[in-house]
């Protein structure tokens, strides 16, 4: 068994460095008439559905090839490198569109580790930063309700719902207009509610909020402690919603 996984995993890095590579894909993706190249192993490995949809009778198991048509090639490229490498670059958040369609193809494609990594990512932003002034933290905080709103991150809404009083005190909000916000989004209204009362989002709060040090190179900087998908050992498991 161990002779097997060690074998396994060194066939699956080999093959993790020829992404798009023509010569040995045996599994097309095709999204807006650009083709991606790829590998089932790998494509198995990290997506549920790619493994339904590979170990059944289906046009795509049998033609070997996928086609995309909801999302942009740039988003699919992002999603299938994570797929190979377990990399993304925190440029890519920055953009909250892109934010939207990576969690919404992650969702779609059933790679829950890749969700994962961009909520966690997302939550953790917030342990210690300050806004520079009011109209800075209500455009992030529209932004990030935004992103729960359409795509029910759970780790996000936990956070944000967590410091609200912070998040009244930076937008300058009375109770009327948060309530107001909130009643505009009301799916992250609702995940909010369900995660506020769970014991495992709680504790994961709590854990990367002490987990966070601060650095010396400037005001308000900070280092999120991450690991190979977004933590570290010993970290809160948080089981979907």
């Amino acid at each position: 068994g161990l002779s097997l996984n060690i074998s396994f995993r060194m066939k699956s890095n080999l093959i993790s460095r020829n992404f798009n590579e023509q010569s040995s894909s045996d599994f097309i993706i095709e999204c807006k008439n650009k083709n991606f190249y790829v590998h089932q192993m790998i494509l198995k490995d990290q997506s549920e559905y790619f493994e339904a949809i590979l170990r059944n009778d289906c046009k795509e198991n049998e033609e070997k090839k996928l086609i995309i048509e909801d999302f942009d090639p740039e988003v699919v490229e992002i999603f299938l490198r994570q797929m190979y490498n377990g990399a993304l670059h925190e440029n890519y958040l920055e953009d909250t569109e892109m934010a939207i369609s990576l969690l919404k193809i992650a969702d779609k494609y059933n790679f829950t580790s890749f969700f994962d990594v961009i909520d966690s990512y997302l939550a953790q932003v917030y342990v210690q930063w300050n806004p520079s002034d009011k109209t800075e933290a209500l455009s992030v905080l529209k932004d990030d309700l935004q992103i729960c709103q359409e795509t029910g991150a759970p780790k996000l809404a936990t956070m944000l719902h967590f410091n609200r009083n912070k998040w009244k005190d930076w937008c300058e909000l009375n109770d009327k207009e948060w309530s107001n916000l909130i009643r505009k989004h009301p799916n992250f209204a609702m995940v909010a509610t369900i995660t506020a009362g769970r014991e495992d989002y709680q504790s994961w709060l709590q854990q990367h909020s002490s987990w966070c040090f601060d650095t010396t190179m400037a005001e308000n900087d900070f280092s999120l402690i991450v690991g190979k998908l977004g933590e570290i050992k010993g970290a809160t498991k948080c089981y979907p919603i």
